[in-house]
């Protein structure tokens, strides 16, 4: 079970990350790299299909998952790591 708590936050982490923002970066690459390539056309229908089946998967599962987290979240001890204060990051340009 310690795994399973040492896990769970760095795991839906993971799972909500950048969406297919990397497929489209390697397209973007490819595209580049080797514009003349014989089967560009398919990957890139490939990667428009992981793009848009990850944004589904994602979408339809963000409701549960976070729900789930925040039930786990909400049981935990006062000690525990999840629940430590943490610095307040500055963002540049964002009002005081």
């Amino acid at each position: 079970m310690r795994l399973l708590t040492r896990t769970r936050a760095p795991g839906l982490l993971g799972w909500f990350g950048p969406r297919g923002l990397a497929s489209i970066i390697l397209a973007l690459v490819v595209v580049e790299e080797e514009p003349g390539l014989p089967a560009l056309d398919a990957i890139l229908a490939v990667m428009t299909f992981t793009v848009l089946v990850s944004i589904a998967a994602h979408g339809l599962s963000a409701r549960p998952l976070a729900g789930a987290y925040g039930r786990w979240a909400a049981a935990l001890p006062a000690d525990a790591a999840e629940m430590s204060e943490v610095a307040e990051l500055t963002v540049r340009g964002a009002p005081r």
